[in-house]
């Protein structure tokens, strides 16, 4: 399988479902996260499993924007029979988001 060639080194690796990518809170910034969601996107779509897998590990906090474009990004991908999972998120990531009504379960950090 051949992935488009990324604006930004995002830490990518293929898993079994999909596949699984590790931000850092740089990948997160405002001026990153539109780039973000969509590269996200479009390597969802190339990979060979429905699941975009995104690891908070490094992550936390988010910006509202952020939630909103996750958000985004997560309809997107069902829209196309995928999903949007997040991983390894912090208490303080995981109350914001269930704040902001997740649709997604999460699993903790």
């Amino acid at each position: 399988m051949s992935l488009q060639i990324l604006s930004h080194p995002w830490e990518v690796v293929q898993a079994e479902d999909g596949i699984r990518v590790k931000l850092s809170p740089q990948d997160l910034d405002l001026l990153t996260i539109s780039v973000l969601a969509e590269e996200l996107f479009e390597l969802a779509l190339e990979s060979s499993g429905p699941v975009l897998t995104v690891d908070f590990a490094e992550v936390d906090f988010l910006a509202s924007l952020v939630v909103g474009k996750l958000y985004a990004l997560d309809r997107r991908l069902r829209e196309v029979g995928g999903r949007l999972v997040l991983t390894n998120v912090s208490p303080a990531v995981e109350e914001l988001l269930l704040a902001e009504s997740w649709p997604e379960p999460m699993i903790p950090a």
